[in-house]
């Protein structure tokens, strides 16, 4: 069986220091990495048609979404996605950003999701804690989750987050017709109740964009 490989690059701006736990609950489908045979795709029979947005952290309506030429890279540029906790905000706080994005493939092809890559913000105080979730999948596939957290007391400080999904399988598509590929992350901050503040965001590489996502794709041939 030959598969599109989709790589996927989902780029943040951020800051971390300090103590951090990754957690990550995997389906593994039979599908190895190594098995993939590539090929190529005339960029002309694919169709990106475009992507929407939910949630707190991007409302419908306050994404952009720009395609390169050759129909490899989708960039997804946001409002504000960021959550604080403390210091009117609360104790606890929670946002989130769901992302669909609507590709026609042709007949014989299909995708794979192969990585996302992240850089985040997170500015702590002692005894607060922030989480960064995030789902990755076509539609009627499955999900894995990833979840990263930070306590304890953090500063103005980066952290870069690299989900290597082809080592676990991937994600695959659909062969040969529309499909939906769907990204779905959550903030989460909080603090205790003599805590003080508790910050976690995500940003652009670039600085011109609050937030950015970079999807790359790419496409072989399946039986």
């Amino acid at each position: 069986m030959k598969y599109i490989p989709l790589l996927l690059t989902s780029a943040f701006l951020a800051a971390c220091n300090g103590s951090a736990t990754v957690s990550v609950d995997i389906e593994i489908e039979d599908l190895l990495f190594t098995d993939l045979t590539y090929d190529d795709l005339p960029f002309s029979d694919v169709s990106i048609n475009g992507a929407t947005f939910s949630g707190s952290g991007c409302p419908a309506g306050s994404g952009d979404m720009i395609v390169s030429p050759d129909k490899k890279s989708i960039s997804v540029l946001l409002d504000d996605y960021i959550v604080d906790a403390g210091d009117g905000s609360g104790l606890v706080n929670r946002s989130k950003c769901d992302i669909a994005i609507s590709l026609d493939i042709p007949e014989g092809y299909r995708a794979i999701l192969m990585d996302a890559d992240y850089r985040l913000a997170v500015d702590l105080t002692e005894g607060s804690l922030a989480e960064f979730t995030r789902q990755y999948f076509f539609s009627g596939g499955k999900s894995e989750t990833f979840q990263d957290s930070w306590s304890g007391k953090l500063e103005n400080l980066e952290v870069e987050l690299p989900d290597r999904l082809g080592a676990y399988g991937g994600s695959l598509s659909e062969c040969g017709q529309d499909v939906i590929f769907r990204s779905k992350t959550s903030l989460y901050a909080s603090v205790p109740h003599d805590g003080e503040t508790a910050f976690i965001a995500v940003d652009s590489l670039d600085f011109k964009s609050s937030a950015q996502f970079d999807y790359y794709l790419d496409y072989v041939v399946c039986d």
